[in-house]
């Protein structure tokens, strides 16, 4: 049997530095990047590193906060993480005189708090098995979800691993759980996380965000689904 690696949540060739960066950014901002996926954060920090030659780091702030719609706080942190961990340069030059300015105005969404998340709810396994049949179908529901981790490595990075997954508990029988539906489940803040390994079985609360697509080592593709995890609870393990 072949083991697959989530290619798109960290790739081998990822510096020690673009790691960095993207654990920083997600702990500044976990509400707002939570649904990018490792990649797409670092190639948001190679865009951040294109800029000091042409303007000055308040000005990168400013573009970056209301390009992402990000407090201006975050933005700071973000920003000044790429230059520290993924810029050849290691810091914001500065910028002549007559370089071009970029005027942007951080413009809050909303005064109002956030709406909480709504209470994930209990399915049946007839449930799960049609969430995922089509999980973009399925987007933004809470639901229950029981399940046994299959990889949590270096491969999947801190905030991400995948799991045979259900919406029913599964005994152990013979050391083994049957669980059936390769799954991703990920988070905004990789300390929920922190007590999670291979071979545990785990109930989770969950929204569901569609569907993923990862290459596996033989040179294909798996699309299965994903859900962004909320509450994580260890139940056991089938490794003792």
């Amino acid at each position: 049997m072949a083991w697959v690696v989530v290619a798109s949540l960290a790739d081998d060739s990822v510096a020690s530095g673009e790691a960095a960066f993207v654990e920083v950014a997600r702990t500044a901002s976990p509400g707002l990047l939570g649904r990018l996926t490792n990649d797409q954060i670092v190639t948001a920090g190679r865009g951040i590193c294109t800029e000091p030659s042409t303007i000055s780091r308040g000005d990168a702030v400013t573009r970056f906060a209301s390009s992402r719609e990000l407090p201006p706080g975050a933005a700071t942190t973000i920003v000044d993480a790429a230059v520290t961990n993924m810029c050849p340069q290691k810091q914001w030059p500065a910028v002549s005189q007559t370089a071009p300015t970029h005027v942007y105005t951080y413009t809050p969404a909303t005064t109002t708090p956030p709406t909480p998340p709504a209470p994930p709810r209990a399915i049946t396994a007839r449930d799960w098995q049609l969430i995922a049949k089509n999980p973009d179908a399925h987007i933004g529901e809470r639901i229950i979800v029981y399940g046994e981790v299959t990889q949590f490595d270096a491969a999947t990075g801190t905030s991400a691993f995948r799991a045979n997954v259900d919406g029913v508990v599964h005994k152990i029988k013979y050391g083994y759980a049957d669980y059936k539906t390769n799954t991703v489940l990920t988070t905004g803040s990789s300390s929920l996380f922190t007590d999670v390994v291979t071979g545990d079985l785990f109930r989770a609360e969950a929204t569901v965000l569609g569907s993923f697509s990862y290459g596996t080592q033989i040179g294909g593709s798996t699309t299965v689904p994903q859900l962004m995890v909320t509450a994580i609870k260890v139940t056991g393990s089938t490794d003792r």
